[in-house]
């Protein structure tokens, strides 16, 4: 197995390991009972309980995954661009942005919280209003719209799909993803980011495997 290969298994066994994380301590001690109907100050004082925790998290989903999808996307590449290398070049540039956009939304959030701590006890009204400000900032370029990660994930499966790089069921299942992800663009339909996010785990996971452990042919090899 050629290097690139090993450091995207290990990228995407990453992605895979922060998203189950993410998704139990959302699901579970970051989600108390009652809390959808909590207003701002009380959303806000949550956070703050938990700061630690809440920065840790986002720093394994954002600040740690982006270089992860960097590293994983130069490997599908690298895998990939043989067999189909326009579509190719149109996923790896969608990958390289969307980790960029993580990257920004994950220290945008991490420097905020530390700024909402400060503000909470100085001006709380001021607080809750560049929390509400943050927020919208923070989803703009981290997920409240997932149109560009949903672009990454049908091109690549297009890709995959074209040129055998990968088992077709892991295009099919991509590919759903990727849907997903482009149509949380239309308002009505955002809360299908969920969706994108429940199935790129086992597509992460899926990844990983294969590139670990499927042969390399050497096309697939050639300058990787």
């Amino acid at each position: 197995m050629s290097s690139m290969h090993r450091a995207g298994a290990t990228a995407a066994a990453f992605a895979a390991i922060a998203y189950a994380i993410g998704l139990a301590l959302m699901a579970g001690p970051l989600n108390p009972e009652g809390a959808s109907a909590w207003n701002a100050g009380q959303r806000l004082g949550f956070l703050l309980q938990h700061q630690v925790v809440y920065q840790l998290l986002n720093g394994l989903l954002y600040i740690a995954f982006g270089p992860a999808l960097i590293v994983l996307t130069l490997a599908l590449d690298a895998r990939l661009r043989l067999q189909a290398p326009g579509l190719m070049r149109l996923a790896t540039a969608c990958g390289l942005i969307w980790a960029g956009l993580l990257l920004a939304a994950g220290m945008v959030l991490h420097i905020g919280i530390e700024r909402m701590a400060d503000l909470q006890g100085q001006d709380p009204a001021l607080a809750i209003n560049a929390w509400a400000v943050l927020g919208i900032l923070h989803d703009g370029l981290g997920g409240g719209v997932e149109l560009i990660g949903g672009l990454w994930m049908l091109l690549i499966a297009a890709a995959a799909w074209r040129g055998g790089g990968l088992p077709r069921a892991l295009c099919l299942l991509g590919a759903l993803a990727g849907m997903l992800g482009v149509l949380t663009v239309l308002p009505p339909l955002k809360d299908l980011g969920m969706g994108f996010g429940l199935l790129q785990l086992p597509w992460f996971a899926g990844v990983a495997w294969v590139l670990s452990r499927s042969p390399v042919t050497p096309a697939t090899l050639r300058e990787c």
